[in-house]
């Protein structure tokens, strides 16, 4: 099953440079990915299932699937309002 690894980088504060990694399950093909650091989530637009994962960035976990029509390419997040934007290659927009 196609996967997706996210990678905490350390904080510079803390001045230990160490981090660590979780991979997380997502769709087919992912290949892109945006953050709502405010709603503590990630988003994956994975373009060989049509959807996109939403990441609960707290726990590492795939909170929710949504379908969003075929081949999405591209997401953004509007961390101010939480809108999240989808471009999708095909017309099949659900």
């Amino acid at each position: 099953m196609p996967t997706t690894t996210v990678a905490a980088l350390p904080n510079p504060s803390t001045g230990n440079g160490s981090y660590t990694t979780s991979t997380i399950t997502v769709g087919n093909s992912p290949v892109g990915v945006a953050v709502d650091q405010y709603a503590h989530l990630a988003y994956v637009a994975n373009h060989g299932s049509n959807t996109v994962s939403v990441i609960d960035t707290r726990t590492n976990r795939v909170s929710a699937t949504v379908p969003v029509g075929a081949g999405p390419a591209g997401v953004a997040a509007g961390g101010s309002t939480h809108t999240v934007y989808v471009t999708v290659s095909g017309e099949d927009l659900r």
